[in-house]
């Protein structure tokens, strides 16, 4: 439902509208819902911090201190550093938002940095770790025959889990072995996946059947479109049976697709493109990575040690 017009004045004054008003201009301007999500979330955690730490405070009175004793409670919580500047990303946009509109005067997360995140190498699964893994779903069960399907599809085309179970049955292209999928920002791409996963494929939709009036690819055994906290709950499951140290995410399956093209020998623009990424960053991520064994490929492949030249004394 469209909220309400604002007047500056009730942007300024009440958290809870002007996180209504932000929305609304969000929902505008197209985002995807999951977007929407991540705002509505983050922001009503901050809401609710504030209404029970300084109740009297408004969006147009509210200090850079109390801001950084938000960001101090939700470390509190034991979370990492990166889902800590998540946190003050999304408050960054509101207040950017209520700046623009005219609905504060000052923006405070100004004076707010984000907290330096360490340098860290993305996990990612070795090969005798895949195998483990994709061993593990009971393939003598609808669940476990759907489970394994989506993470060879994860695997071999490095799709967001929220893409792969956006697909509907109509986006697929058996003849090409492709998929159209709608990433970020709405923008649409097409991904190409193997015979071994064209098979699991078939495979899994002869399970399926066909359900009246239900579009989605991947569906419980009710019928219904697969949620994420479903998929992802398996998933970390699958891995600690497999014995896996480190948790498994179905963003896990992402990371190690980019990772192991480019071992393979993939170019950087082109993994750019099959995970549908705006800018060579990320990707650059995915190659430090990669490049983690280059003291192993020396060793192996080394030019000078493979020439094996006679030292004369």
């Amino acid at each position: 439902m469209e909220p309400q017009l604002l007047t500056a004045e009730d942007g300024a004054r009440d958290f809870r509208e002007a996180v209504r008003a932000f929305i609304f201009e969000r929902e505008c301007r197209g985002l995807s819902p999951n977007t929407i999500g991540w705002y509505n979330e983050r922001l009503d955690k901050f809401c609710r911090w504030v209404e029970a730490e300084s109740p009297q405070v408004t969006p147009a009175t509210i200090t850079p201190d109390l801001l950084r004793r938000y960001l101090n409670a939700t470390e509190g919580r034991g979370v990492s550093v990166a889902t800590i500047n998540a946190s003050l990303r999304a408050v960054k946009a509101l207040y950017s938002f209520l700046e623009a509109e005219g609905y504060v005067e000052v923006n405070p997360t100004r004076r707010v940095p984000y907290r330096k995140e360490a340098n860290r190498l993305a996990q990612v699964l070795s090969e005798e770790e895949l195998r483990a893994l994709l061993a593990q779903p009971d393939q003598k069960s609808f669940v476990g025959v759907r489970d394994h399907c989506l993470m060879l599809l994860l695997l071999d085309t490095g799709l967001r889990i929220s893409e792969a179970l956006g697909l509907r049955l109509s986006d697929i292209d058996w003849s090409e072995n492709a998929a159209t999928v709608m990433g970020k920002g709405s923008k649409e791409r097409r991904v190409c996946f193997g015979l071994t996963c064209k098979r699991s494929l078939w495979r899994y939709l002869k399970q399926r059947g066909e359900i009246p009036g239900q579009e989605c690819l991947f569906t419980t055994i009710h019928g219904e479109g697969l949620k994420y906290y479903q998929a992802a709950h398996r998933i970390r499951a699958y891995g600690r049976k497999a014995g896996i140290p480190q948790p498994v995410s179905p963003h896990t399956f992402r990371r190690t697709c980019a990772t192991m093209l480019l071992r393979s020998g993939a170019s950087p623009f082109h993994v750019q493109t099959l995970l549908g990424h705006s800018s060579l960053e990320m990707t650059r991520r995915y190659c430090r990575v990669a490049n983690q064994d280059l003291a192993a490929l020396q060793r192996a492949h080394g030019v000078v040690d493979r020439l094996r030249a006679p030292v004369r004394k």
